[in-house]
């Protein structure tokens, strides 16, 4: 199901803005950052093996994802009570990430 926003008739006319998700060159990069996106090891796929190189692919694979969204500003991450949280961030136009007010 898609949900159109906009008037009938302006979706051709209206431009998306850029999706910094999408902005790896590599197809294979590009995919794997829109899964961090999403519920990464919910839907990564793995080459047959063990459950634990299933396991440890997957896990190499969120590490380079997790990387570059942090070089990216893409993520944020927090530490409350020794637990640590990743939540989406946007990055501004002076290229410092946007931190909510706590």
């Amino acid at each position: 199901m898609v949900i159109d926003w906009l008037p009938p008739g302006t979706a051709e006319a209206a431009t998306a803005p850029d999706d910094p998700w999408a902005k790896p060159r590599r197809q294979d990069q590009r995919t794997v950052a829109l899964r961090l996106r999403k519920a990464f090891y919910a839907c990564t796929p793995t080459e047959e093996g063990t459950p634990k190189q299933k396991a440890e692919s997957r896990r190499k694979q969120f590490t380079r994802a997790l990387g570059w969204a942090e070089q990216e500003q893409l993520i944020a991450a927090h530490e409350i009570e020794g637990v640590t949280y990743l939540r989406l961030s946007r990055p501004d136009v002076a290229g410092e990430a946007e931190v909510p007010e706590s």
